[in-house]
């Protein structure tokens, strides 16, 4: 039943994405489920009902999610069945049926790929140093939830531009999300960095899972490359070398395997990791070139080196220059509110990202303006 409703889930909220509908499907998505779903463990956990119930429970809760996007759908009077195949031609269900194909095995070679790691530091190591790895691994990848909800908006647009052949567009899409998407990355990194040992302080059994923090480090580094190269699965995937895509994920899950043998054995799960960070670049690096050489596009723009330069500078601050308190609380709000102003002041002065200034600064107003009238 979990299975059934998720499937139909995730198939409503990608029929939202194509037509631009976002924000409601993300905030089902993001947060009524997370929330209700915490609820469910929770009382779980206190004993307040059985683990069969807590099944049912959440599969009532996947139904309910089904629900309010229908709801949704009907309200914004998107949501429309129809059973009639006849306007459908030959040409176009071949096409269909084969980018389907190549687009489920890509994206199964791309869950493959973010298990691997976990399974051969079992396999090879252990399931303790498994349990370890995989909190590490967890941590990081709040870094690339932003890149994550910017793909899920720019998909559509992207598909759209390829239709009506607006390259220059899309070569300047690929550079605006390239620094905005980094411009959050990053600094959610760094949040996460400065502050790694008083966020282990509040895991059970600090002092054995407290080994995982390198992990922590090379994973983020590792999705940062998958920020600092843009859309470009994306443009890959609507664009007509979409068969690219297996190619690419099929050199990626054995340079996985490779790094994996070759790292983990010298170095444990601080190893796993690192195969990860430099099987992620290459992976990056590889469809960069490939989108350069076909398309001609490129990413990279004095903006995105000089967020960058501020989010380096900004961790020299914070390793260099502010102390260490004895108390958790304020070192964390002291620490991120220092490096945080140190960044954003930093990308102001190089003038990194000024459209994205703008466009703050103008809501700001906006805003005030709202606030004046009323």
């Amino acid at each position: 039943m979990i299975a059934f409703f998720s499937l139909i889930n995730s198939l409503l909220d990608a029929f939202c994405r194509s037509f631009l509908k976002v924000a409601i499907p993300s905030l089902i998505r993001d947060v009524f489920l997370r929330i209700l779903m915490a609820m469910l463990v929770i009382g779980y956990f206190l004993s307040f009902y059985t683990f069969s119930i807590m099944i049912w429970g959440m599969g009532a809760v996947y139904m309910l999610a089904m629900l309010s996007m229908v709801f949704y759908m009907k309200r914004e009077k998107i949501f429309k069945i129809d059973f009639n195949w006849e306007g459908i031609t030959q040409p176009f269900k071949k096409e269909f049926l084969q980018y389907s194909l190549i687009t489920l095995l890509g994206t199964a070679g791309a869950l493959l790929i973010m298990k691997i790691d976990s399974i051969m530091v079992s396999s090879m190591i252990g399931l303790d140093a498994n349990a370890i790895y995989t909190i590490g691994f967890s941590i990081a990848v709040v870094i690339e939830m932003p890149r994550r909800a910017i793909s899920q908006v720019a998909m559509p647009v992207i598909s759209e531009m390829f239709a009506e052949n607006q390259l220059a567009g899309i070569n300047a899409l690929y550079k605006k999300i390239a620094i905005n998407q980094l411009l959050i990355c990053l600094l959610i990194f760094l949040m996460i960095w400065i502050n790694i040992e008083n966020l282990y302080h509040f895991v059970p059994n600090r002092a054995i899972y407290e080994q995982g923090k390198w992990v922590v480090l090379l994973i983020g580094l590792g999705k940062l490359t998958d920020v600092i190269f843009s859309v470009n699965g994306e443009i890959i995937v609507f664009s007509k070398f979409y068969t690219f895509n297996i190619t690419a994920t099929l050199l990626m899950s054995a340079a996985v395997i490779i790094f994996n043998l070759a790292l983990i054995p010298l170095y444990g799960i601080e190893g796993a990791a690192l195969a990860s960070l430099i099987a992620m670049f290459c992976y990056n690096l590889v469809k960069f070139i490939y989108i350069k050489i076909r398309l001609g596009f490129n990413p990279f723009t004095p903006g995105v080196f000089f967020i960058l330069i501020s989010g380096g500078l900004s961790w020299a601050v914070s390793y260099y220059l502010i102390p260490t308190f004895s108390s958790v609380i304020p070192d964390i709000l002291i620490r991120s509110g220092i490096v945080t102003a140190v960044y954003l002041l930093l990308v102001h002065l190089l003038k990194a990202a000024p459209e994205t200034e703008t466009m703050i600064i103008q809501k700001v107003k906006q805003v005030l303006a709202m606030i004046n009238n009323r």
